[in-house]
């Protein structure tokens, strides 16, 4: 079989999975009234195909690569939020229903209750001593890291947890070599390396680490044009490393510096329901037909 690359993402409508040149979607229709508790909806897919531009080998350089990943994820979610994917939405009843303003209320909960924590613990650096540098910047990725687990687990809920942990499981039994079912995929782990949220941490240490050395003491008009290009640049730096600790994973030194970032990632996702895993399955197996 050729060798493929295999992603995935997570949203309140389904689950979908990605190639480097295809992207597919599955979501779950409701059942019929009349068998409501009583049957699974019938599944759903979209796929499209992705135009490389200006090309593969480009996108394949270290470092580029990373920005093409962000191309993909960009696309797959113009996927679930699209036109042609709402206009199915508004003909056929979805499992999961639109809760928009709900959300942003409760992110700017979320939001503003983590900066006052954060506000409130820094009073106290006066009484840090010699340690307050570092206690300031471990306080920083706590609270980061605290504010993306609130959002994930109170603003986007239980469900997108359980789709999460079904992605992981679906794309780990594909790399396994195993047979695509739901019997296979429960033994699967919930926990991948290769996978946003490690980026996301990884993103975050070097943020605190760069802040507090180097942009800090730049002139304030410096910061605001700097802040676009240090986030692309830290998420392409991020992204190789994982790749690097992906290939020496069973290596001592590369389990110290990625076993934090896979503890925080059993809190993003949950295990997840059989019917979960189908809907993941039934998204990997449209992206792996030709």
């Amino acid at each position: 079989m050729k060798k493929i690359t295999i992603g995935g993402m997570s949203s309140r409508f389904g689950i979908g999975m990605i190639s480097l040149n295809k992207i597919c979607i599955a979501v779950r229709l409701a059942p019929p009234p009349e068998q409501a508790g009583q049957a699974d909806g019938q599944i759903k897919t979209f796929c499209r195909k992705i135009v490389l531009v200006p090309g593969p080998k480009i996108l394949e350089l270290p470092f580029i690569r990373a920005l093409a990943i962000v191309r993909q994820v960009y696309l797959m979610a113009r996927m679930f939020y699209g036109r042609s994917v709402r206009d199915f939405y508004s003909v056929q009843k979805v499992s999961v229903s639109p809760r928009g303003l709900e959300m942003i209320l409760k992110f700017i909960i979320v939001y503003f209750f983590t900066i006052v924590l954060y506000g409130y613990w820094l009073l106290l650096a006066d009484f840090w001593g010699q340690y307050q540098f570092i206690l300031e910047k471990i306080s920083f990725i706590v609270m980061s890291l605290f504010f993306i687990v609130l959002f994930v687990r109170l603003v986007m809920g239980k469900r997108i947890l359980r789709y999460h942990g079904a992605e992981h499981k679906a794309i780990n039994l594909f790399y396994s070599g195993q047979d695509l079912t739901v019997t296979n995929a429960r033994q699967a782990s919930r926990i991948a390396l290769k996978c946003g949220t490690t980026v996301v941490w990884f993103v975050i240490i070097l943020e605190t680490i760069l802040y507090s050395f180097i942009i800090f003491s730049l002139a304030w008009y410096w910061l605001l044009p700097l802040t676009f290009i240090v986030f692309f640049v830290l998420l392409s730096v991020a992204y190789e490393l994982v790749r690097v600790l992906v290939r020496f994973e069973n290596h001592f030194w590369a389990k110290l510096i990625y076993y934090p970032a896979l503890w925080f990632q059993r809190l993003t996702t949950a295990e997840p329901t059989d019917r979960d895993l189908e809907l993941a399955l039934a998204a990997l197996k449209e992206l792996l037909k030709s």
